[in-house]
């Protein structure tokens, strides 16, 4: 597993870097697979020393896809409860754009310790990413229930649709970055 790094940013805000090797598969207790599978994208480490891994969806030229990958994350100890509580992710297209769509969702439960989880906390919508370059894509997460220990439950959901280039369409997460306002 990767190592969690707090990176302290002026005017009460902190960045924490989150090791995509924290993600899983639907259950919570599975890592991500080496190979996209339809349900799941894929965490893939690449060439040492060539490429920094990344988590990447199937390819779906000439059709869809549908991948999701887990999260489980225990608020920090020094969230400032009550303020800004943001995930942003980098992330954008492999080589080629897809005909059609290509979206990035967020959804973020809040567990009550009771084993339920109340509504959906993500106040941003679905973020088209059908771009080469990748970018930071910020999704809000309501962050009135929220205090330092709670866990929250996070889907990150890869969609879209293509007509059928011909070319290799996937999709890919290259971080994933808590930004929260600390005490």
């Amino acid at each position: 597993m990767g190592t969690t790094r707090t990176i302290q940013k002026p005017a009460g805000e902190s960045t924490l870097q989150i090791p995509l090797t924290a993600f899983s598969k639907v259950d919570l207790q599975e890592g991500l697979p080496v190979a996209a599978d339809g349900t799941n994208p894929a965490y893939i480490v690449g060439t040492f020393g060539t490429d920094a891994p990344m988590i990447k969806g199937t390819d779906y030229a000439s059709g869809t896809i549908d991948e999701d990958c887990y999260l489980s994350l225990t608020i920090p100890g020094d969230y400032n409860a009550g303020g800004k509580f943001n995930l942003s992710i980098n992330a954008g297209m492999l080589a080629h754009v897809s005909d059609d769509d290509a979206n990035l969702d967020v959804e973020a439960y809040e567990s009550d310790d009771e084993g339920s989880v109340g509504a959906d906390l993500c106040d941003t919508a679905a973020q088209s990413i059908n771009l080469v370059a990748h970018a930071d894509y910020v999704f809000v997460i309501d962050p009135l229930t929220l205090a330092p220990g709670d866990i929250l439950f996070i889907k990150i959901n890869l969609e879209g649709t293509d007509a059928g280039s011909g070319d290799v369409i996937q999709m890919s997460i290259g971080a994933v970055k808590l930004i929260y306002d600390r005490r």
